[in-house]
Parts: C-alpha cells; structure tokens; sequence
C-alpha cells in the first residue's frame, strides 16, 4: 500500500513538472516579442541632439513570414515615429502569436 502511494505521488509530480514545462516555453514564446520589440529600439541620437523627447504608440502583428506589420501610429513627434517605424519593419520575428500587439515607447532625456 505505501509503495502504491509512493508511485502515485511520483507520477503526480512527473506531471505536473512536465505541464509546467510546456506552460512556461510557451508563456516565454509569447513573452519575449514584447521585450524583443523594446530592446530593438533606442533613443535615435537624431532626437537626443535635437533635444526632442516624446513618445510613440504602435499597434501592430506579425505577418506569416515573420516581419511586423504596423496597423496604427500615433505619436508626439514625427522624427520619433518614423524612426520607430523604420525600426520595425526591419525586425523578423520568428515565432508569434498571430494576434494584434501594441507597444508604447517613451523618448525622454535625462
């Protein structure tokens, strides 16, 4: 009986370390096209020189090949938003959720 127990209790646990292990890859797949995003792009020496600041807002996806594509700009300065837009459609993304994404950048000198 105890043996019995001791099994079930390793199973148990072989399952639900294997679950979590799918859950995390995949919650990591989809967490890092964010973070991707943010780290493609920086404050464009254009701007820092310039002594502009501002922020854009992006709603995009990413198309079956892998490149984004971006649905909607809106943004404080045209310099800004063209930079983040040429940033962009040079990025490929290999694995995505097809689903729309929104980013939002913020430009500010310290």
């Amino acid at each position: 009986m105890k043996t019995s127990k001791k099994i079930l209790a390793f199973v148990a646990m072989l399952v639900l370390l294997t679950t979590q292990s799918f859950a995390t890859t995949k919650k990591d797949t989809m967490m890092n096209l964010p973070q991707s995003i943010h780290e493609a792009i920086a404050y464009p020496e254009s701007a820092k020189s310039a002594g502009i600041e501002g922020f854009v807002l992006v709603q995009y996806h990413v198309t079956q090949p892998g490149t984004i594509k971006i649905d909607a700009i809106n943004g404080s300065s045209s310099l800004l938003m063209n930079y983040v837009v040429n940033k962009l459609s040079g990025l490929y993304v290999p694995i995505a959720e097809r689903k729309n994404h929104y980013a939002k950048f913020v430009f500010k000198l310290y």
